[in-house]
């Protein structure tokens, strides 16, 4: 009779992984967003924001292939140290 809460309850977990996997993806733009000097701060909430992701759902285990993008997309920084960053997230 009450399908709309069990159908709500199921889904939880996809909104909360997204919520989470977004998080980390914007934490980690604002990383990368000056490469001359980090903001490690953001580094780390964004490996706490994967973290809560993977928790709540596992496909979140894909963001370190989306990190390692949005590193090769910002002005190619693949060919330095660039493709190390992300390294702790694939863990």
């Amino acid at each position: 009779m009450q399908v709309e809460s069990v159908a709500w309850i199921t889904e939880l977990k996809n909104i909360l992984s997204l919520v989470f996997f977004l998080l980390a993806l914007l934490a980690w733009s604002r990383f990368i967003q000056d490469s001359s000097q980090p903001a490690w701060s953001f580094y780390w909430l964004a490996l706490f924001c994967h973290l809560l992701g993977l928790f709540s759902k596992t496909t979140v285990g894909t963001l370190p292939a989306v990190l390692l993008l949005s590193c090769a997309w910002k002005e190619n920084q693949l060919a330095g140290l660039g493709w190390r960053r992300p390294r702790p997230f694939s863990r």
